[in-house]
């Protein structure tokens, strides 16, 4: 965080909920995976992993009509489910990497971190996706299991 506001010029306009926003997403990552997940400077486009985490949080704060009338909820009339799916899948494919990088170079001695945990008891990735969905606050609203079939 430090290093970015040294980076911007004099009277350049720093957003500092953006900056506080990627500061504590960076420090929940590094505890589960000893990596940054957002850069200070990503763009707000359709991609990279900023725009998934609020693309998440909003299908996860989205009221959901069959939580008022639960007859309704096979029918999926906001698609509220279909995008909870589609959403985990993304996400999955930014894990993913990270999980099998750190399997193939096995668990180090010293500085463990939550994956590392995990690796070392043999947890298979869908365990380990399941608890990253969980563990990771900004990911993992209470909504949004109610929405998800995958588990």
């Amino acid at each position: 965080m430090v290093e970015h506001l040294r980076d911007k010029k004099e009277c350049e306009v720093v957003d500092v909920g953006e900056l506080v926003f990627v500061t504590i997403f960076n420090m929940l990552s590094n505890v589960m995976v000893s990596r940054d997940l957002i850069g200070s400077e990503e763009e707000r486009g359709d991609g990279g992993v900023k725009s998934l985490v609020r693309k998440i949080m909003e299908v996860a704060t989205a009221p959901n009509v069959s939580d008022f009338y639960p007859i309704l909820s096979k029918f999926d009339l906001r698609g509220l489910k279909r995008k909870s799916v589609d959403l985990e899948i993304k996400i999955r494919a930014v894990w993913e990497p990270i999980i099998e990088e750190r399997r193939l170079k096995g668990v180090p001695l010293i500085q463990k971190d939550f994956l590392d945990i995990l690796l070392e008891n043999n947890f298979d990735n869908n365990r380990i996706h399941q608890l990253l969905m969980v563990l990771s606050p900004s990911l993992s609203l209470s909504c949004m299991h109610k929405h998800t079939s995958i588990r």
